[in-house]
């Protein structure tokens, strides 16, 4: 069983937008060296912000037809208490197209592995 890609739905836009990168690629990064689930965040594109600015529209358009077309196997909401448009509307769409949404870790955690021992 390969591991369940997970996307990172996080606060950018509101607030401090460098510190919510921050949050959110720290996020990335203690998953991916627990081990558990491949993680994905969207807020890699601050980069592409930076070189090709696109409105919050736009990008909220692109994060919303990756998870829409069931890219992911689930999302990940670390800090539902941030307030978040944009993480709203992307955990909604990933609960409309039947995606499980976490916003712990450890359950995040324990429904890995309850995929990985259905597939064994």
């Amino acid at each position: 069983m390969n591991k369940p890609l997970v996307y990172i739905s996080h606060a950018i836009s509101k607030g401090d937008s460098f510190a919510h990168v921050h949050k959110a690629c720290l996020w990335f990064e203690l998953l991916r060296a627990e081990g558990n689930v491949l993680p994905y965040t969207p807020h890699w594109s601050g980069l592409q912000q930076m070189i090709y600015p696109l409105s919050w529209d736009e990008w909220i358009d692109y994060d919303l037809a990756l998870i829409k077309r069931g890219t992911f196997d689930a999302v990940f909401r670390p800090h539902p208490d941030t307030p978040s448009v944009g993480a709203d509307r992307e955990c909604q769409a990933a609960l409309d197209a039947g995606i499980p949404v976490f916003t712990s870790k450890d359950e995040l955690y324990e429904w890995a592995e309850s995929k990985k021992q259905g597939a064994a």
